[in-house]
């Protein structure tokens, strides 16, 4: 994470400029900081689901690519009000 908490942006090579690969995948995780379990729960998948695009075993579905590209450019209260939502945080902070 950077200053003041806020993850760094997402790696260059985003899905908007080509598809998303699982290096790319990796990197985007990395940088918002959160582990594959996390993703599935925040997209509804199973934890095999996002293994399998991390290694390169199946592409990164565009809507998933998107949704982390989305959850990249919020603002860092909301981002944190959605991953506390989803009992990946304690709490969003003020």
């Amino acid at each position: 994470m950077t200053a003041r908490n806020k993850p760094a942006p997402l790696p260059p090579g985003s899905p908007t400029t080509g598809p998303a690969d699982s290096a790319w995948l990796r990197r985007s995780l990395d940088a918002l900081g959160l582990s594959q379990v996390d993703l599935s729960r925040l997209v509804g998948v199973s934890t095999v689901s996002v293994s399998g695009w991390a290694v390169g075993r199946h592409p990164v579905p565009p809507s998933v690519a998107r949704f982390l590209e989305v959850l990249d450019a919020l603002p860092e209260t909301r981002r944190r009000a959605i991953l506390a939502a989803y009992r990946l945080i304690d709490r969003p902070e003020a």
